[in-house]
C-alpha cells in the first residue's frame, strides 16, 4: 500500500459477516456459552489436525498479524481482508480466605498470556459497595442515592455469590472462576511449598479478654510453616486497618510463588493443572507478577468502625493493566466492540490497553475490515440503543473518525470500529505488515 490515501465508501459501510447468537442475558449463560466455544473450538482443532494457539492475554501485540485465536472462518487467511477472530478474555481468579461466616483476605489473580505470570491484587475485605438492587435498594447506576455495605458484612450476611457479585462491580469485571479456602484446606494448599520464609515488617499480637497482648509473630525475619499461613494473612494488630496488613499479605504470596517456582516437586500445587487455584498458583509461577493493591483509602463511618473506599477512577485505569481483556460485572456495563483493521496488519495495544477497556469496552472480535485503503476510521452501531455508545467511542478515540448506523442487524458486538489511516496517526499506531488485499 501506499502513503496515498484511497477514496472512502460510503458512510453506510457494508461489514463482514458475522455468527448470529442470543445475547447473553446473565453472567451464567454468557461463562456457559464460552465453555461451549471452548469445546467446540478444541473438537475442531482435533479434526483439523491444526495447531491454533490461543489469542495472546496481556496485549494484541501484532494481533492482526496471527493465526492466533478462535477463528470465525477457519478457511480465511489473517493477512487478507474479512478474517476475524474471537477474543479469548484474560483468565480472572478470585480467591477467598475464609473462617467459618467470615471472609478474612480477598485477592484477585489474572493470568498472562500462556498462563505465565500475571498479576495480583489484594482487596480490603472491609472494601464499601453499594448493595445489590432490590425493590427498596436502588444502586448508584440509576444516579440515586444507594445503601452501601462491605463485602466482608455481604459474605457474612448472604454467602458466596453476593460476595462475587459485589466484587466484580467493585473490579468492573466478572470472574472465571471463585475460589474459597478455609484455614485448613489453605494451609493443605499451601503445604507442598512450605515453610515460606518472610521478612516480617511488623510484630503481631493477639489481645485476650483482659486486655493483655501475646506476641504472635515478631517482626523480622520469619519462617512459616504451613499451619502458619491463614493465621498470618488473617491476624490485624489492635486498631490496625485491614489495608494496613496487606503488605504482609504481598509478602507471603510472593514467598509461595517463589518456592513454587524453585520447587522441582511436581506436586507443589495441589489439584487441577487446568483449573482452580491450582492453575492460577503455577501459572503465576511460570513468569513474571504484578503486585497491586486496591487503589482508594480508609475511612471511618459515624459509629468509629473503618470501611475502605475504592478509588473509582484509579480502580478503572489499575484493572485496564492488568485485565486488558475483560469480561463485563453485569451484562450491559461494557460495551462489546469489534475492533477491525482497514489499514493493513497493526498492533492496536495501546489503542485497547490505554483507550477503549479503561471507558468500559470489552473486545470481542479482531480481525480485518472488507478492504485495506480505509482514510476515515470507521465507528459502526446496529441499534439505536447504542448510537449515543458509539459517539463515546468516538470520544475516547480522540474525535477520530465517522460515525454511522449500519442497516444489518446483529447480536454479537454493539459497536465495529473500523481503523483507517486517520486513528493510525491520531495514535501512533505501528502498522506491521500491509494488508493482502487478494
Amino acid at each position: 500500500m501506499t502513503d496515498v490515501d484511497h477514496e472512502d465508501a460510503p458512510v453506510s459501510v457494508t461489514m463482514p459477516d458475522t455468527g448470529t447468537g442470543i445475547r447473553a442475558k446473565n453472567r451464567a449463560e454468557r461463562k456457559r456459552r464460552r465453555r461451549v466455544q471452548e469445546t467446540w473450538f478444541l473438537l475442531a482443532v482435533v479434526l483439523l489436525t491444526v495447531a491454533i494457539p490461543v489469542l495472546g492475554y496481556v496485549g494484541f501485540h501484532k494481533v492482526f498479524n496471527t493465526t492466533k485465536g478462535r477463528k470465525v472462518d477457519a478457511q480465511n487467511d489473517p493477512t487478507k481482508p474479512g478474517y476475524e477472530a474471537n477474543v479469548v478474555p484474560t483468565p480472572v481468579l478470585l480467591f477467598g480466605q475464609t473462617n467459618e461466616s467470615k471472609i478474612t483476605s480477598l485477592t484477585m489473580i489474572a493470568l498472562g498470556g500462556g498462563d505465565r505470570g500475571g498479576a495480583v491484587v489484594f482487596i480490603p475485605v472491609d472494601t464499601a459497595t453499594p448493595v445489590l438492587p432490590t425493590d427498596a435498594t436502588t444502586t448508584t447506576r440509576t444516579g440515586a442515592r444507594a445503601k452501601l455495605t462491605t463485602l466482608a458484612e455481604a459474605f457474612a450476611s448472604k454467602g458466596p455469590p453476593e460476595l462475587d457479585q459485589l466484587a466484580a462491580n467493585v473490579l468492573g469485571l466478572s470472574f472465571d472462576e471463585t475460589v474459597l479456602l478455609n484455614d485448613d484446606a489453605l494451609s493443605q494448599f499451601v503445604s507442598p511449598a512450605a515453610p515460606l520464609k518472610i521478612n516480617n515488617p511488623d510484630r503481631l499480637v493477639e489481645v485476650d479478654a483482659r486486655g493483655r497482648a501475646t506476641v504472635v509473630f515478631p517482626a523480622g525475619p520469619l519462617t512459616l510453616e504451613a499451619a502458619d499461613v491463614p493465621r498470618y494473612l488473617a491476624l490485624r494488630n489492635p486498631a490496625e486497618t485491614d489495608v494496613a496488613r496487606l503488605t504482609r499479605q504481598q509478602l507471603v504470596w510472593q514467598a509461595w510463588i517463589e518456592a513454587v517456582h524453585g520447587s522441582t516437586n511436581p506436586n507443589v500445587v495441589p489439584g487441577e493443572t487446568t483449573s482452580g487455584l491450582g492453575r492460577y498458583v503455577r501459572g503465576l509461577a511460570e513468569g513474571n507478577v504484578q503486585f497491586s493493591t486496591l487503589p482508594g483509602a480508609s475511612q471511618s463511618n459515624s459509629s468509629g468502625a473503618d470501611s475502605f473506599v475504592p478509588d473509582t477512577a484509579r480502580v478503572r485505569e489499575l484493572m485496564a493493566g492488568v485485565v486488558p481483556l475483560p469480561t463485563p460485572a453485569n451484562p450491559g456495563d461494557r460495551v462489546r466492540i469489534r475492533l477491525l483493521s482497514g489499514v493493513g496488519a497493526v498492533d492496536p495495544t495501546a489503542l485497547v490497553n490505554a483507550h477503549l477497556v479503561p471507558e468500559n469496552a470489552q473486545i470481542t472480535i479482531v480481525g480485518n475490515a472488507d478492504r485495506f485503503d480505509y482514510a476515515t476510521t470507521k465507528i459502526v452501531y446496529y441499534d439505536d440503543a447504542f448510537e449515543t455508545a458509539a459517539h463515546e467511542v468516538q470520544r475516547v478515540l480522540g474525535g477520530v473518525g465517522e460515525v454511522a448506523k449500519s442497516a444489518t442487524s446483529v447480536d454479537t458486538e454493539d459497536v465495529t470500529v473500523i481503523i483507517g489511516r486517520d486513528l493510525v496517526s491520531a495514535k501512533a499506531l505501528k502498522i506491521t505488515r500491509e494488508g493482502n488485499g487478494g
